[in-house]
């Protein structure tokens, strides 16, 4: 069920789908092993205003991976301004499609005898920033 917000609040930026396009899932044997995670995302247009964003996450326990993952989101901007549209797809869209991520990580290690992983939240503008440092 859609709720209507006033027109000034709406976004220009429209999720038109979202869905797991992999999930990997393996259990270490040692489940003392300190987990880090590495999250990166990819862009690609589709077409005129639509476009796809990718984020993926990797969970490893030490050296062994544990949790695989890859979130697909769609979406439209309908926004005319170039700046602000590639803003929008660069930032918003991981900021919509994080939560999504961490909802998925906490049940999926929400298992018998495995630490249930919740992640943190994510400065998703730092991230952005380092990831475009890294590319340059």
């Amino acid at each position: 069920m859609n709720v209507e917000v006033k027109e000034e609040y709406q976004s220009v930026l429209e999720l038109k789908d979202i869905y797991f396009e992999k999930i990997d899932f393996k259990r270490p044997e040692d489940l003392k092993s300190k987990f880090s995670v590495d999250i990166d995302s990819k862009y690609r247009k589709i077409d005129g205003t639509v476009f796809e964003v990718k984020l993926f996450c990797k969970i490893l326990a030490g050296d062994h991976l544990t949790l695989d993952l890859v979130l697909v989101g769609i979406f439209d901007n309908k926004g005319s301004d170039p700046e602000i549209t590639e803003e929008i797809n660069e930032e918003n869209t991981v900021a919509i499609m994080f939560p999504y991520l961490r909802a998925e990580v906490s049940i999926i290690t929400s298992q018998p005898n495995f630490p249930t992983l919740n992640l943190p939240p994510v400065n998703i503008n730092a991230m952005m920033a380092d990831k475009k440092s890294k590319e340059n």
